[in-house]
């Protein structure tokens, strides 16, 4: 409370709360093992109820907590670049849907693609976008 910039963090943990409720997250787990491409620089997170629901979450940013001023304080610096990622997941053989979510608005990007899948990886390319992004797989 009081700090600057806490209603914009409040407003982002909205949206991405309304992003993870998309999902049954309680039966995911953290699956990086899934992973075969992702972008160098950006922190990429996935959970995974494997062959049936993926939570991909990329950001661009970097903490820097070498010197916090004060205990349990630190400094965060967001990429505010414009971004284009290829990250490839491996997925076991379905049909699937996939759908990009900015968190920043709390909005889908575009209708949902639907695919069928072998056994294997899946490549997918990210709209452009700011900071982070986040995809959104079901079967």
């Amino acid at each position: 409370a009081g700090t600057p910039g806490v209603d914009t963090v409040r407003q982002y943990l909205m949206h991405l709360q309304k992003f993870m409720s998309a999902f049954d997250y309680t039966k995911m787990k953290y699956a990086p093992n899934l992973l075969d491409k992702k972008p160098g620089k950006a922190i990429t997170r996935l959970l995974a109820e494997a062959g049936s629901q993926y939570a991909l979450y990329l950001h661009h940013g970097t903490p820097d907590i070498a010197e916090p001023k004060e205990e349990g304080v630190w400094k965060y610096n967001a990429d505010t670049s414009v971004f284009r990622d290829t990250v490839s997941v491996q997925l076991p053989a379905g049909n699937y849907v996939a759908k990009w979510y900015n968190p920043t608005t709390g909005e889908w990007y575009s209708k949902p693609v639907k695919w069928k899948q072998g056994n294997g990886n899946h490549i997918f390319y990210t709209p452009s976008f700011t900071t982070y992004i986040a995809l959104k797989i079901t079967t």
